[in-house]
């Protein structure tokens, strides 16, 4: 796992904040600690423009970075291209890109939004042919729909990928929710995948912590001990 970077004229620089390549499947990830104001939550077109301001595109007034979804499509496009292919042209040989969205902000989770971002992408690949698979064929590249994780689902499938890779879960969602009508978390909670999570062991040990305090401070008496 490692962050992406270079210098491609006329754009300029661009960052990929951690990458993955399985064979030949490339995996680019974009991390992103902002969060949505609840006070844009309550008239449709401001929030959408939220949504575009936060993740997708950045403003054409202001000299800003660029968003998260602009980072990911243009890294796809420059290797669709031939244009970037790493840095010893480490993906020459690519197939499948996987573009995943890191967010802190567990409202992305929310119906609509993961629908509402994966058409944004799509615009901004603006791909060569839509595959019935759902997949967006850019050149000779195939690239899967932009899939979201929020904070919880990482921390949710931190133990469980010791069960099933986590190509297996992208293979699936892609194939059974390519329009991501469900988010990653509702798809999860309604497949197989629900049977084969465990709890995270690090939160498990901090719940048992408080429980254990709480149980002393009420009643006198340390779980520990089995009092």
């Amino acid at each position: 796992m490692r962050n992406l970077s270079g210098n491609v004229a006329p754009d300029g620089e661009f960052e990929i904040d951690a990458s993955y390549k399985a064979r030949k499947q490339l995996y680019l990830f974009e991390i992103k600690a902002t969060f949505l104001r609840e006070d844009r939550l309550h008239d449709s077109d401001m929030f959408l423009e939220h949504i575009d301001e936060k993740y997708v595109e950045r403003s054409k007034q202001r000299d800003e970075t660029r968003r998260a979804l602009e980072q990911l499509a243009r890294v796809c496009a420059l290797i669709a291209d031939g244009i970037w292919l790493g840095d010893a042209a480490d993906f020459s040989d690519t197939e499948l890109i996987h573009p995943i969205l890191i967010a802190y902000d567990s409202s992305l989770a929310s119906p609509k939004i993961g629908e509402y971002l994966a058409g944004k992408f799509s615009e901004m690949i603006s791909p060569n042919a839509s595959l019935p698979s759902g997949q967006m064929q850019k050149g000779h590249l195939r690239i899967s729909q932009l899939t979201v994780f929020t904070a919880d689902d990482v921390e949710n499938l931190r133990n469980s990928v010791e069960h099933f890779p986590l190509s297996r879960l992208l293979c699936e969602y892609q194939r059974d929710c390519p329009a991501r009508f469900l988010s990653l978390h509702d798809y999860i909670g309604k497949s197989r995948f629900k049977y084969m999570l465990e709890p995270n062991r690090d939160l498990a040990d901090r719940a048992k912590e408080v429980l254990g305090e709480i149980a002393l401070q009420a009643y006198g008496r340390d779980l520990k001990a089995g009092g």
